[in-house]
């Protein structure tokens, strides 16, 4: 069963990020996300042996107006590779 360690600590309102190239780190990623005011942390997964990315992550938003405007914005949006 999938226990999700992360939950107490993020906020209801998160984007999943796929597709993002092997240099992506949180850094960059949050870069990405930074412009919209209420963007809280982002989180690339990685591999627990390699510490390799997963190829996926997630952003955390605490406005539900700049959640929505970032899924516009960003769906599609190139980052990395």
């Amino acid at each position: 069963r999938f226990r999700d360690y992360l939950l107490p600590v993020w906020y209801d309102f998160r984007i999943f990020c796929g597709d993002l190239g092997n240099e992506v780190n949180d850094e960059i990623l949050g870069r990405a996300f930074g412009r919209f005011p209420s963007f809280l942390k982002a989180k690339v997964i990685r591999d627990k042996r390699t510490g390799k990315t997963k190829g996926y992550g997630f952003v955390s938003f605490k406005d539900p107006g700049d959640y929505v405007r970032a899924m516009r914005e960003m769906n599609g949006a190139g980052l990395g590779e």
